[in-house]
């Protein structure tokens, strides 16, 4: 096997002594000035088609495509307020920031559209493939940059995740980058590549902090193998100024989070509190569990923290800044490890295991269960025994590692990518997206695998790879089991995220039976209480909606949510006194949610008083991220107060906000039909129905038009229309008798 060097020759690559005569007879490579561009391109292509596929079949067939879920949904909201010009928060980070940015920068350009969001997205991950291909290429040639290039080009869990709103897609990109340019710095000895690799490794730094366990390991191989200059003084400065760019955008979020807390907090402030969801009594390494919160209470990262932060001030009696807080679940963590350190390392063994398993374990997202969604993806990511891909990839992987052994200092920058990750991620807890940054790298140690024992096989030296297939063997047994409970799924998001999709459409009954379908796996779940307890009360069924909110505050007393929407309820049953005690718990607890103001909106309704009802809408309005939403409640408010012309006005922000928002667009149509377009309204109507076909109240609107302008053929057919959806809807039957003349 060959490679070409910086200075064009042809270099051996040293497997093992054994191993080089082989390498060197099979291993013969195509003329690099005709594949340059070819396999680049070809890699780029594969990776983009692919991922299309599976992004329109999400689009067609996932009910919350548009409707980002737990982690992508705080994403979304973060990205939508710097899209709006609030480009640095008034507090500090809670998360890595990079991402929400570009996000930001996205929605900027687009308006807010999530499919756009995607499609860019998917493009920065096809080029992600290109620049694994041209790094293999540097390192072990051109076969084993194609095998690595098309690896991760259908590799399944990849595909899956850059179609998500996650920032794996951009720390994966920026560590390729930081990769690629640290290889040409070696290979042109020019600075600027130095600089640009340090910039990318910064970068990837405020995208994913756990990339920094690969720097000491990267500054090693500058100082010592990296084949440059031989002097001690010209290494020490190159390495020198690599650090000093890297920590160019630390400084730079340490300087915002010192700005807004006075406090040192290098990226954000919830490492403490990671640390303690990996490391603590109830805690089982996949998924975020503490003993202060029930397991089934899942909840977006923003929200966790928000929770978080309230129990520590309580815990403590203190008022406590960012950094303390962080400190206080620091300390929490290090208390239990002390306290039980033989469940302490039973836990990092077993995360340690979840780490190099072939099971694809989930965050919140069922990858597998999203396979339903996309036929493609279910053919490049799935559990039948075998755990493909991760549960193939991983033990040639390890397999490459043995055959590559005698290059370890020359493959540093890659082993440096992967171990000492690894060994940082165990520490918290281990997941499919934690683990994406290092499956580039495991990639090209499995194709480096991959082509060496085919090669040597093709030259019967078959004891030659008789030790590296029988540990490849013993591992892809090992790593496809499902030890310590892995592999257990739980479709509990697959059913929230379904619920609020058929929610968003208007299918009340679809989204209510797939909300009790996800309460059958996580019965306490506060966010599906309340969001079940939200379609009972706008369906009329206060009694279960008053249920379902009562559970969602006993499963999270420190949520405004539940409380606001209790007040809600009492507004309903005519308790207004005991209705405010919960708006003004939840007035307390969160004074800016948009949520809390509608709440105080409506109860300032329930008493008269139009005024400062108008005042509170409008303030949500403001405050809010979900503006179509908002802006909607503000309409409604002004057609139950006879304001038509700006319930127009309101109808049209949220439509315009979101196209796909169905309950504003026939509001809107409503509100044209009122001022007399009735050709406006009818359009509409149409409109709406081409994507929703079974919208019976829209159905009826354009029957009782086409009824008013004699229009008794196309009457008759949406009545019929009507009573084929529902067959006893009393509207659509009187209407019918009407027609019959009866």
């Amino acid at each position: 096997m060959v490679r070409k060097s910086s200075t064009g020759k042809r270099d051996q690559l040293h497997i093992t002594p054994k191993l080089v005569y082989c390498c060197n007879m099979i291993s013969k490579e195509k003329n690099a000035s005709e594949s340059r561009l070819v396999w680049p391109a070809a890699v780029f292509i594969a990776a983009l088609v692919v991922r299309l596929i599976v992004l329109l079949e999400f689009l067609a067939n996932d009910p919350s495509f548009y409707l980002p879920q737990l982690d992508s949904d705080w994403y979304h909201l973060w990205a939508l307020r710097i899209a709006g010009g609030e480009l640095l928060p008034t507090t500090v980070f809670i998360g890595a920031p990079l991402y929400a940015t570009v996000l930001g920068l996205f929605y900027a350009v687009s308006g807010g559209s999530l499919l756009f969001a995607k499609i860019i997205s998917i493009i920065i991950a096809s080029f992600s493939c290109v620049l694994l291909y041209k790094i293999a290429e540097r390192i072990f040639g051109q076969s084993i940059a194609r095998i690595a290039g098309i690896m991760l080009a259908l590799y399944g869990t990849v595909l899956f995740y850059d179609t998500q709103i996650l920032p794996p897609v951009l720390t994966v990109f920026l560590i390729l980058c930081a990769i690629h340019l640290l290889l040409k710095f070696e290979e042109r000895k020019q600075l600027i590549y130095l600089c640009l690799s340090g910039l990318a490794f910064g970068l990837s730094l405020i995208t994913e902090p756990m990339t920094a366990a690969a720097i000491p390991f990267i500054l090693l191989w500058l100082l010592r193998y990296a084949k440059i200059r031989k002097g001690v003084s010209y290494r020490v400065t190159r390495g020198g100024l690599f650090i000093v760019i890297l920590l160019m955008p630390v400084i730079l979020t340490s300087y915002h989070n010192y700005q807004v807390a006075k406090q040192v907090i290098p990226v954000s402030n919830d490492c403490g509190l990671k640390f303690y969801l990996g490391n603590n009594p109830v805690a089982d390494g996949l998924a975020r569990r503490m003993p202060e919160i029930p397991a089934e209470n899942q909840m977006p990262w923003h929200d966790l923290v928000f929770v978080t932060d309230s129990i520590a001030k309580f815990e403590t009696g203190e008022q406590l800044s960012p950094g303390e807080i962080s400190s206080y679940w620091k300390s929490k963590a290090v208390s239990w490890i002390s306290s039980d350190v033989g469940g302490f390392f039973a836990l990092t063994a077993k995360k340690s295991y979840y780490f190099l398993a072939g099971y694809e374990s989930s965050d919140g997202t069922g990858i597998y269960d999203y396979r339903s969604y996309s036929m493609l993806l279910s053919a490049l990511a799935f559990d039948f025994g075998m755990k493909i891909p991760f549960g193939l990839i991983m033990p040639l992987a390890i397999v490459g590692v043995i055959v590559t052994r005698k290059r370890w200092k020359e493959l540093l920058p890659l082993h440096a990518m992967i171990w000492p990750f690894a060994a940082i991620a165990i520490f918290f807890t281990v997941n499919a997206s934690v683990r994406l940054p290092v499956v580039p790298f495991v990639i090209m140690l499995a194709a480096a695998a991959v082509h060496t024992i085919w090669s040597l096989s093709k030259a019967r030296k078959l004891k030659t790879i008789a030790v590296p297939c029988l540990v490849g063997i013993v591992l892809l047994i090992i790593l496809n089991l499902n030890l310590f409970s892995l592999g257990k799924t739980n479709p509990f998001q697959y059913h929230f995220s379904r619920a609020i999709g058929l929610e968003s459409s208007a299918d009340t009954e679809g989204a209510i039976a797939e909300y009790r379908e996800a309460l059958k796996y996580y019965p306490s779940d506060a966010r599906c209480h309340t969001r079940l307890g939200h379609l009972f009360f706008s369906i009329g069924k206060i009694d279960e909606a008053e249920t379902h909110f009562i559970s969602a505050l006993q499963s999270d007393p420190y949520s405004p949510s539940a409380n606001s929407s209790l007040g809600k309820v009492y507004l309903r049953k005519g308790n207004p006194e005991i209705a405010r005690i919960y708006i003004n718990d939840a007035f307390v607890k969160g004074r800016e949610l948009p949520e809390v103001l509608v709440t105080w909106a409506e109860l300032m309704e329930g008493i008269g008083e139009a005024d400062s009802a108008e005042m509170f809408y409008k303030q949500a309005l403001d405050k809010s991220t979900s503006i179509s939403f908002h802006a909607n409640l503000l309409g409604n408010y002004y057609v139950k107060t006879d304001q038509i012309d700006s319930a127009y006005k309101y109808f049209g922000i949220a439509v315009r906000n979101n196209e796909d928002y169905v309950t504003a667009r026939v509001n809107l149509a409503n509100v044209k039909l009122a001022l007399g377009d009735t050709t406006a309204a009818v359009n509409d109507y149409t409109s709406i129905l081409e994507t929703n076909p079974d919208l019976i109240q829209v159905c009826f609107n354009l029957a009782a038009v086409h009824f008013m302008q004699r229009r008794p053929h196309e009457a008759r057919r949406y009545v019929e229309r009507c009573l084929t959806i529902n067959p006893t809807y009393q509207p659509a039957l009187q209407l019918l008798q009407m027609l019959d003349g009866k």
